[in-house]
C-alpha cells in the first residue's frame, strides 16, 4: 500500500513540474508503465521540450502542394530508450511556452489567437547518415521511418470536439541500427487529412524518460544548424536567439 502511494505521490509531484507551463495533460511515458490498484499508471517524461509553430495556409490547393508534408527537424544529443511525440493544433494560444526549453516562432505571436486548425498525423524519421552535428548541413541520404498516428484518444479534443491530434511514443531497438535512438538528426512530418489544408497555429512536443541536454528545433535542416551554433554559443557566452522555419526567428516568451 505505501509504495503504491509512494509511487503515484512521485507522479504527482513530476507531473506538476514538467506541465506547470502548458495546458495540455502530463506527456507520460510507455517505459516504467505499470498497473497501480486496477488503474495504469505511466511515470511523466523527465525531458520535455516544445515547439510552438504557425502554418501559413497553401498558396496552391494542387495536389502536389497538397501532398508535401510540413516538417519539424530536430537533433538529438544524446541516445533515449524512448521517445514521445505529440502534435496539437490550434491549441497554441491556449499554452504558454516555457522560455527556457521551448522554441517559439516569431509567426506564432502574431498568429496565437488565430482560431484556424487542421487534422494533423504525424510521422516521426530519423537520418542515418546525421551522426555528427556537420552532417546537418548535408542532404540526408536516408530517413528511415520509426512511428506513426493520427486521431490519438490521449490527445485533447479540437474546437469541434473530436480528437483529431496525433500522439506517437517511439520506442529504441539496439537490436537494429537503422530503429536506434541515437544522437543524430530527427524530424517529424506532419500532414492534414485528405481535402484539408495544414493551417495555424500548432504545439508540437517531445519527450524522454531520460534527462536530456536542451533539443534543438528547427522548421529547415539549415535553420537547426543555425540554432545548434546558437545553442553552442548560449554555452559558451550566455543566452542568443537564433532563427527558425522559413524566413522567421526564434522568440522568447515567458510561461
Amino acid at each position: 500500500m505505501f509504495a503504491n502511494t509512494h509511487f503515484k505521490a512521485v507522479v504527482m509531484l513530476v507531473s506538476v513540474a514538467l506541465c506547470a507551463c502548458h495546458t495540455m495533460n502530463p506527456f507520460a511515458a510507455d517505459l516504467g508503465r505499470m498497473n497501480v490498484n486496477g488503474k495504469e499508471a505511466r511515470p511523466p517524461y523527465l525531458s520535455l521540450f516544445g515547439y510552438f509553430g504557425y502554418l501559413e495556409p497553401a498558396a496552391s490547393t494542387a495536389p502536389q502542394a497538397a501532398e508535401a508534408p510540413e516538417c519539424v527537424y530536430f537533433w538529438l544529443p544524446t541516445s533515449t530508450p524512448e521517445l514521445g511525440v505529440r502534435f496539437a493544433s490550434g491549441r497554441a494560444g491556449k499554452a504558454r511556452p516555457d522560455s527556457s526549453r521551448d522554441v517559439v516562432e516569431s509567426a506564432y505571436a502574431a498568429h496565437k489567437n488565430d482560431p484556424a486548425s487542421f487534422d494533423p498525423a504525424i510521422e516521426v524519421q530519423r537520418c542515418v547518415t546525421a551522426l555528427q552535428l556537420a552532417d546537418v548541413a548535408t542532404p540526408c541520404a536516408q530517413w528511415v521511418a520509426l512511428g506513426d498516428n493520427d486521431d490519438s484518444p490521449e490527445m485533447p479534443a479540437n474546437q469541434a470536439g473530436k480528437r483529431t491530434n496525433s500522439l506517437v511514443r517511439v520506442g529504441t531497438h539496439p537490436e537494429d541500427p537503422l530503429k536506434s535512438l541515437t544522437r543524430g538528426l530527427y524530424r517529424v512530418n506532419i500532414r492534414a487529412a485528405k481535402g484539408t489544408t495544414a493551417q495555424g497555429t500548432f504545439l508540437l512536443q517531445l519527450g524522454a524518460p531520460v534527462l536530456l541536454e536542451q533539443v534543438a528545433m528547427a522548421r529547415t535542416p539549415q535553420a537547426l544548424g543555425e540554432a545548434l551554433a546558437s545553442q553552442a554559443e548560449h554555452l559558451s557566452h550566455g543566452p542568443t536567439i537564433a532563427p527558425t522555419g522559413p524566413g522567421s526567428s526564434l522568440s522568447s516568451e515567458n510561461g
